[in-house]
């Protein structure tokens, strides 16, 4: 069972885990805004307030290296709130999970992204890619300002059930790999075996596994093909 869904969908996917395979355990949509001093305020801000209107429990942080930029698109967000449909829900967002970060470089801003792991990871820098180099938890990266998260939302792909609750440090977004299995094949020659019979005799013994060592002994004990023991 894959694909996203609100509370009661995350809730029903939990009731049948270990029956059925599920793609993760997803929680309210969450963003991170990285912007130097280069950035355009007004499209950061844009996808400051584009992540907060989807739900009150929606969560959008900017993080800035520059004083200016930050009052900047706190200014546009403020102007273009009143116009959004979504006013009510996005003002709600902004209050109980908004957070704007001011750090001193973008090497800060990478250990703040790393730390959040976020689901969208917006990056309104300079040098993007160098910038993304660095990440090492993020459900989606949108590269550089003309990337807005709305075309990853609804045309460009590759997934947009992402990961999120920083569960970015070890999942990925969905796949066609969630819709397969494999199996793991072990193929030992007896010459193979003889190799590593001591090891896995002593690890049986520490365990008092006498079964296992002896499915070692009993096996280089019994001649070989061609009548070696």
């Amino acid at each position: 069972i894959c694909g996203p869904g609100n509370l009661y969908v995350t809730l029903a996917k939990r009731e049948v885990y270990g029956t059925v395979g599920i793609d993760g355990l997803f929680g309210p949509s969450e963003s991170v805004v990285v912007a130097d001093d280069a950035a355009n305020p007004a499209f950061a801000a844009a996808e400051v307030l584009t992540q907060a209107e989807h739900d009150p429990e929606a969560s959008a942080i900017l993080v800035t290296t520059s004083e200016d930029v930050l009052a900047s698109c706190l200014k546009v967000m403020w102007e273009r709130l009143g116009s959004l449909a979504r006013a009510k829900e996005t003002r709600e967002s902004l209050a109980n999970h908004g957070l704007a970060v001011l750090v001193r470089d973008l090497s800060q801003a990478v250990a703040v992204v790393n730390e959040l792991a976020p689901e969208h990871l917006s990056m309104h820098v300079a040098e993007p890619d160098a910038f993304l180099a660095q990440v090492t938890a993020a459900g989606t990266a949108l590269v550089g300002e003309w990337t807005p998260a709305a075309v990853s939302d609804y045309v460009a792909g590759p997934s947009h059930v992402l990961p999120t609750s920083r569960t970015a440090r070890f999942s990925s977004g969905l796949s066609v790999r969630d819709f397969l299995v494999s199996i793991n094949t072990v193929s030992y020659t007896r010459e193979a075996l003889a190799r590593d019979s001591e090891t896995v005799e002593a690890l049986a013994e520490a365990e008092g596994l006498l079964a296992h060592r002896d499915s070692m002994r009993l096996r280089l004990e019994h001649p070989g093909p061609g009548g070696d023991v």
